[in-house]
């Protein structure tokens, strides 16, 4: 991009195929074989091993009730 296109504000369009993204961060929250794809795939990721809270039955059907 020359100055003159700058200076306008102008933008050449990226060719098909490079990403914006430069570097994907992903915190993983739960399922760690989602986290375990991904570092396969040389994606840094970071690992969160987390479980809801348990709830008893009666609590789970009234907080369903509610969402439907």
């Amino acid at each position: 991009m020359n100055g003159d296109e700058q200076a306008r504000g102008e933008l050449k369009s990226q060719p098909a195929g490079i990403s914006l993204i430069t570097e994907v961060r992903v915190i993983n929250i739960g399922i760690a074989d989602f986290a375990e794809s991904l570092w396969a795939q040389g994606v840094p990721c970071v690992h969160v091993d987390w479980v809801p809270p348990e709830a008893d039955e009666e609590e789970m059907t009234s907080l369903l009730d509610r969402l439907l």
